[in-house]
């Protein structure tokens, strides 16, 4: 859709953020490393054009999660490690970014859900997100 975009111009077919949205929560079912990194590239494609000024795509929290999702149901596929790290950086740049004043990007107690599930069998997962999820609640209160 978006090649096909690029190529006639068509306001018709530009894919939005909702259509990047739905195809990520797709690829977050499939539960393959794999998967995760396809849904964790079109979240990061959605924030390059919003960086390049197209105000439509700015991602929100609902991509972010979905990709959490992708990888909370990687576990088995990916390694603990692998998922651990990647869910981190998601989960932490949300919350940098809730944070700075972005209210699009407060992390819901889905998104942490699925990051406790995904980080259950990490040393330290557990506690980082216990961390992560006081400093959403700490921001919220005041």
């Amino acid at each position: 859709m978006e090649e096909r975009y690029r190529q006639t111009a068509d306001w018709d077919i530009k894919p939005d953020a909702t259509a990047y949205s739905t195809v990520i929560n797709a690829w977050s079912e499939v539960g393959t490393e794999l998967a995760a990194l396809r849904a964790e590239r079109l979240l990061g494609r959605m924030e390059a054009l919003y960086d390049d000024g197209d105000d439509e795509m700015k991602p929100t929290i609902i991509p972010v999660t979905a990709c959490i999702k992708a990888w909370s149901n990687t576990v088995d596929d990916a390694g603990k490690d692998v998922v651990a790290e990647h869910v981190d950086e998601l989960l932490s740049t949300a919350v940098e970014k809730y944070e700075s004043g972005d209210d699009s990007m407060r992390p819901t107690d889905i998104t942490f859900s699925y990051a406790t599930k995904a980080m259950l069998n990490d040393t330290y997962g557990p506690d980082r997100i216990a961390v992560l999820q006081d400093r959403v609640i700490l921001k919220t209160s005041v």
